[in-house]
This record gives structure tokens, sequence and C-alpha cells, in this order.
């Protein structure tokens, strides 16, 4: 991962205030990023252990077994203080680091609702429009004004930015002990960043209540986005049927009245008695029917009741005149679906007044014909775009009320169709705290709730550590769009259970450790399980494990780097109430049947009989320590492996079915390799053996036409003319050799033969015509288009030569050479030897 060093200078700091303002060399942690990212800090050391004879180490690792099996340690080290987890070393001074805490929330409906502080300063700062050094001096100031705000938020959680901002101004500046110039340029800095950050809302820290304030704003958000184009149609329709009721108010009677005329022309000097009587002889009776009449008032009363709903904003009041309670629902699912009920209700009379309403006012409205259609309006009949402006119910579940009796109520709710969205503050992952003894891990059914609902299909479900802010605002608005039921399911551990870590690392502890992991299930994203599940917020979400490179000292100075898991152990050591499950064992016990937790995890059950699991661990005085955990804690990690590992299928990352599909793919098509393979070798073996005795058929035929064709000659070698005769002239041959009454003997006959004459294996011939092209009366073709050589004296030597090179089979001999003065014989003969 990068490591950025966070750019606060402290030349410019007083020595003695330097414990106010971050530390030099602090780490700024991206959006995102993850907890175990390194910051440059100093390198803890690990002490070298002492030796060991063989009576002390089992002795040792007699107690180390009793401690792993039966949690029993000496007395005198029972009370020990626990270091932290290695991993998270460089982040238990979470002051000296940026992050997404704070946040803060906007004091108006437009989105983004809420922003981290971290970013709002980033902004700031590019929106000088500084380069160079200007620019480094803008970001060492801007910063050193968001870590005063920090600070301030800390003690006062919830503050409007606005109420921060001079004090931490002047915290910065009382901080620093400057020439008068650089003060002054310090100050006019912090104006530029007072001026950006103003107006930035509520500044929020990362606690138990951030997850529900968020909520909160996005509700509000969501609520005025939905409904931004709709409140201008519905006034429209308002004021069509106010016009109209008007209209027809003006073609009464009263309207002609000596008082109305008086009213609304407001002059005393006009005989409103005289006119009021030639206004009623001449007025024409175009009255609207009472029935009409009526009928719209109560559709206009309806719609004025309803309309201030469509103009709430959580921000900016106006509760008393909403038809029916905003606020969300807390820890009642009964309460929840009644609202829901009640809500519907309302919604329905609305939706049917502003159907007739269109109706009226287009003149369209058939008492005979609408009259029995809206006496029977229900839910059924609204229309999807009517449904996505019907107020969804908010659901505060909090996980340290509601008990485990609930869960059927909850999924229940979950598995209809209304528009309920849930937000689940889980802050404690331990089933029964009281089991400790026996089992200090065990995932409470909140805890699971997430995966329990995405397996229902239909409902959108955000599972996230607190201490993802960018994921839980992302994954509130997706939610409260989505048309259907809404789960989100936010852990916040509570600083009560906690070793005194901030809710911010041990949440974040967490989902790092997979005993809380992050995913989306999106059913609006698509009907496959790949298009709807995502878990790819995590890190390394191909492993078991998120893992880190963990360096420390040796030996006076040596580095040394180890990889180092972060598992639900390391989680867990820094909860106070599984203290007894871990031992952080004195160096002068070490010992060598002891290995890292993550090792033995992956070893075999007959090789971890014998060994003790640890984890490593570094002190207040950056001391590297071994905790050996307990064979419960193993067990709570083999859990959380086993469930990260199926929402890793869900995720599509190691699916065991397709795994088994590759396998038995990746057989199939070997098995089909080597049939391919043994099918070529058996037709090669077969066209080669054909080939063979065709090609030994070929030369017995032309040495007996040789024997039987020759004469006998004394001295010199007759060539025939071709190797292979026609049939006609072997039995030629053998007739004339029948009747010759002076034969010469056999042993002239085999001086005479010579098997340095030029021959083609006619079999094999491709027709490929390069050797016919050479020389057509010296290479002929039979009747099957495959070559011989028809007249060895057609043609010169280098022609044998060069038609033996051309042949793409090598099939052509060229024997040697007939004219022994022909040119180049030398050269001919030695090229012609490889073919022979």
């Amino acid at each position: 991962m990068d490591k950025q060093q966070d750019v606060v200078e402290q030349s410019e700091l007083h020595p003695d205030s330097h414990k106010d303002l971050p530390p030099e060399g602090t780490a700024a942690v991206s959006e995102g990023a993850s907890i175990i990212e390194e910051s440059k800090v100093a390198l803890p050391v690990e002490p070298t252990p002492p030796a060991m004879d063989k009576n002390r180490e089992a002795a040792v690792y007699r107690q180390l077994l009793d401690f792993f099996l039966n949690r029993r340690r000496p007395d005198s080290q029972a009370d020990a203080s626990l270091p932290v987890p290695a991993l998270l070393r460089p982040f238990r001074d979470l002051d000296s680091l940026r992050h997404e805490f704070p946040f803060c929330v906007k004091p108006t409906c437009e989105q983004p609702v809420a922003e981290t502080l971290m970013q709002l300063v980033d902004q700031a700062i590019e929106g000088t429009g500084e380069e160079g050094d200007a620019a480094e001096r803008l970001t060492r100031h801007f910063h050193q004004l968001e870590w005063s705000i920090k600070q301030l938020d800390g003690n006062n959680p919830g503050s409007p930015m606005d109420k921060l901002l001079d004090p931490a101004i002047e915290r910065v500046m009382s901080a620093t002990k400057l020439p008068e110039a650089k003060s002054q340029q310090l100050r006019a800095d912090l104006e530029i960043a007072r001026r950006a950050l103003r107006g930035a809302g509520d500044v929020l820290p990362c606690n138990a209540d951030a997850a529900r304030r968020l909520m909160a704003a996005a509700f509000s958000a969501d609520w005025h986005a939905r409904t931004a184009q709709w409140k201008d149609e519905l006034a429209e329709i308002i004021v069509g049927l106010e016009n109209l009721l008007s209209a027809d108010e003006s073609q009464s009677a009263n309207a002609a009245s000596p008082d109305s005329l008086r009213d609304s022309v407001g002059s005393a000097d006009l005989d409103f008695n005289a006119l009021s009587d030639l206004l009623s002889e001449s007025r024409l009776s175009h009255r609207l029917p009472e029935a009409r009449v009526a009928r719209v008032e109560k559709t206009l009363a309806t719609l004025r009741r309803i309309a201030p709903l469509f103009n709430w904003c959580g921000c900016s009041g106006g509760a008393s005149s909403l038809p029916f309670a905003m606020e969300p629902v807390v820890n009642d699912c009964l309460a929840a679906i009644e609202c829901y009920r009640n809500r519907m209700a309302e919604m329905v009379e609305f939706f049917k007044a502003v159907q007739v309403a269109r109706l009226d006012l287009e003149n369209r409205y058939r008492e005979e014909l609408h009259d029995p259609i809206f006496a029977a309006f229900d839910e059924a009949m609204l229309s999807q775009e009517e449904k996505a402006l019907c107020p969804p119910v908010l659901l505060i579940v909090e996980g340290s009320i509601v008990g485990k009796g609930q869960v059927t109520a909850l999924l229940d709710m979950l598995t209809s169709d209304a528009p309920i969205k849930v937000l689940v503050q889980v802050d404690d992952l331990l089933a029964d705290p009281n089991r400790l003894a026996r089992v200090p891990f065990e995932a409470n059914w909140l805890a699971r709730l997430g995966t329990m609902a995405a397996a229902l299909g239909d409902v959108y479900v955000l599972q996230t550590p607190v201490s993802r802010f960018s994921l839980m605002y992302s994954g509130f608005m997706d939610g409260l769009s989505y048309s259907g039921p809404a789960l989100f399911s936010v852990f916040a551990s509570a600083p009560e259970n906690t070793t005194g870590l901030p809710v911010y690392l041990s949440s974040a502890a967490a989902f790092e450790a997979r005993a809380f992991p992050a995913f989306t299930y999106d059913p609006a994203k698509g009907s496959a399980l790949a298009d709807r599940i995502a878990i790819d917020m995590n890190s390394k979400v191909d492993a078991d494990w998120s893992s880190e490179e963990f360096f420390f000292e040796v030996n006076e100075g040596e580095t040394q780097a180890v990889e180092v898991a972060m598992t639900p152990a390391d989680f867990l050591l820094a909860d106070k109430r599984a203290a007894k499950s871990f031992w952080d064992l004195p160096v002068e016990m070490w010992h060598r049947q002891m290995v890292p937790l993550m090792q033995y995890m992956d070893r075999t059950p007959e090789t971890r009989e014998v060994q003790i699991p640890y984890i490593l661990a570094v002190d207040e005085q950056n001391r590297v320590h071994r905790i050996v955990v307990s064979k419960p804690i193993v067990q709570a990690v083999l859990q959380c492996r086993a469930q990260w590992r199926r929402l890793q299928e869900l995720g599509g990352v190691k699916n065991s079915h397709a795994e088994r599909l590759l396998a038995h793919e990746k057989q199939r098509l070997e098995d089909e390799k080597q049939n391919a393979i043994a099918s070529v070798e058996e037709k090669f073996s077969a066209e080669l053996d054909r080939n063979l005795d065709e090609l030994t058929q070929e030369i017995v035929d032309r040495i007996a036409g040789q024997l039987l064709s020759e004469a006998p000659v004394t001295g010199a070698v007759t060539r025939p003319a071709s190797p292979r005769p026609a049939p006609n002239s072997s039995a030629a041959s053998v007739e004339e050799a029948a009747t010759e009454p002076e034969a010469a003997p056999v042993e002239e006959e085999e001086e005479s033969l010579s098997f340095d004459d030029p021959y083609i294996e006619t079999p094999r011939c491709t027709t490929c015509n390069e050797c016919v092209q050479l020389n057509g009366e010296l290479f002929k073709y039979n009747e099957n288009k495959q070559a011989f050589i028809n007249d060895a004296s057609a043609g010169s030597f280098r022609q044998l030569v060069e038609a033996a090179e051309k042949c793409p089979v090598h099939i052509i001999h060229p024997g040697k050479p007939l004219n022994p003065n022909e040119p180049g014989l030398d050269g001919l003969v030695e090229r012609a030897a490889k073919f022979n």
C-alpha cells in the first residue's frame, strides 16, 4: 500500500507545544485505506530469547499445552495487561492520522449531504488555485487547522463547524512561535480555510451515533431528490382546482351582490346596488353541478393536507404540518409495519385524489364510470411512479436492546414488499458474553443478519463497519433509492468492551479480521447473483486473511520482516472480556514448538497437535510480544474463516461449484486431447506401415526389373531407363531370358548390377510438380499422378540434384553421375550425398 506522510511541518511550532499538535512523521491514510497500512514510525524491537536446556524446554511445553487446552496459566501472569496486535501498532494514536473521520453533515438536503473533513480540507486547498511553494504552505497550514478541529470535535461531538472554527484557529495560533511576518501569513491562510469550511454542517466523530446521524441526513436527501419535480406538478394541480372553484364562484349570485362588488372593486364612488341589479339581469347561468363542486372541494382538501409532505426536509423542520410523522421507528418491528400501513392508507387516498383531480381539470370525470372505480381504489392500483412517491418507513434497531426473539419479526418484515428501511446498529459480535469461559467468540444473530437478509433475494443489504464512511454513505443512498425493503447492518464496537481502542480502530479491526466483513447485495443491479453481490471492498478478497509485512528489529538494529495476518484472534485480543483466552508469554518461555497462528491454521491436524499458536503484539515501549492463544480462540478463527469462505463463494471468489466445473472441464479436455493424440498416432503408424510395404515392394520390383530386363555385358554397367518398368516389359524380359540360348552366368549378371542409379520413392510422391517442371523427359508421372525417373540420360546430374533439393518430401535419390565429364561434379556429388 502507498505510505503517505502528513505534511504538517514542525519547524514552525514552539518546541514546548509539540504535544498539542500532530507529531512529525504522521501518516495520511487515503480514503477507504486499510487500517493495517504502515505509518512512518520507529520499528518495534523483538527481544532475543535465552537458551533452554531440555528439562526446562519440556516443562515450558507442558505449561503451554495446558494453557492451550484448559486456559490455565501461572497466577503471577493472570492479570497482565495485553499489548495491541502488531498490525494495529501504527494506528494507536489516531490523532496523528488522516482518515475518513470526522465527517460533516450539511445543513441542507442537497447532495452530497455529508463529506469527510479530510475531503473538505483537500477541496479547500485545491480551491485556492495556488501552486508551488504557496500551495505547500497552504497545505501545511490547512492540515494544522484540520487537526485542531478534530481535537475540539473529540471533546464536543456533533458540534457545528462554524462553532469550532474560531477556537480551532486560535489553538493553532497559540501553539506556534513565529516571527511577526510568518504569524500574519499563518493567520491569513487560516482565514482562507475558515471561509472555505464555513457552513459545512455538524462535525461528527466515529462513534455509535455516526451511522444514525448519517442515515437521517441520507433519508432526507433521498426524499428531497425523489420529490423535487413532483411537488411542482402537485402545486399546478392544486392551483388548477382552486381556479376551477373560483371560476364557478364567479358565476354565483353571491358574486354579483353589492357587498361582493364593493369588496372586489374597493371604490365608494360607484352605485353598487344598481351595478348588482344590472349584472344579475345579464348573468348567464353556467354553474358547476353541486356533486362536482363537492367532489372538487374534497379532492382539494386531501391534496392540501398531504402537500406539505413533499416540501419536508429533515434539516429544515416543518414537521408539525405533516400528515403523519416522518421520524424513524426505534426497536419495534411491529410498530414499523403498522406505521407503514397507516402511511400507505394516507398515500392511497392522496393518489386517488390526484387522479380524480386530473380528470376534473380535463372535464373527463364521469360519475357513472369513475365512481365505482375510485370506490374500490387501493394500494394495488398505484403505479410504480406513485409508489416511489410514498415515503418509506425508517426503522432503527439498536443491537444492545433488541433480543434474538425479534429476528423472526424482522425477517418477516423484510420478506414483504414494504419499502421499510432498517438500520441495525451492531455493537457486539459475541453471542453470549457469559459463555466466554467456554466459547470466547460466537457470532450473535445480529452479526449474521446481513447474510440472512441477502438470502431472501429481494432485499437490499449493506454490511459494513462504521469506520468505512464512504461505503456506508454510498450504501445508504443506494438502499434508500431501492424500491423494496433494505437492511443496513453497521458495526460500531461498544467502547466499554475494548481495552482502550477507539471505536474507529476496533470496528476497522473487526472488518480486517473477517469477523465483520463488508458486502453489498443490490437486487436492482440484475437478476444474476454475480450482478447483485459485491465483496471487493474487503482487503485481499481472494485470500483467507488480510495480511501485511510486519517489520521489526532484532540483534542490535538488524531489520526483519514477516507476513502477519489480521485474524479474529487479533480482534479479540482487544476485547477485555476475552483476556483469559490469551497469554502474553514472557520472552524466557518462548518455545521452539510455538508457530504463528496464520501458519498454524494451514497445517494438518496431526501437525497442529504438537504445536502452540501465537500472534504478534507490540506494547507502548515498542517491544514485540508473542501472545499464545487458547483452543477456543482457534475455534473462533476457524468459524470466521468458514463464514468468510461462504461469503467469498457468494461473491464469486473461490466458488466451489465453479472450481468443480472447471476441474471437470479440464479433465474432459485432457481426455479429448489424449484420445486425439492416440488416434493420430494410430493413423500415422498404419500409414507408415502401408508406405513401408509399398516402398519395399517398389524396391523389389525395381531390382527384379533390372535383373530380368538387362542384357549380359562384360565390364561396362548398363543402366535401365527406369527403376520401375511396366508389367509387360517385365514379362517380355522373363520370356526373352527363358529363350536365350547363351545366357550369361548369374555371377556376371550380379557384377553388371549397380545400386548407384537414380530413383524415386514413387508411392510417397505428393505431386508437387517441382521435378516434372524442371525436366519433363527426365521425370514423368505414372497413372496415379506420382513421379518416377523416365530416362536418366535425358537430363543432367545437376538437374537430379536440384530436383532432390526441391522435393518437399525428399524422395528423389540422385545416385552417381552418368557423365563423368559434367562440369562441377565435385560440388554436385557432395550436395547429392545427403539424398542418396
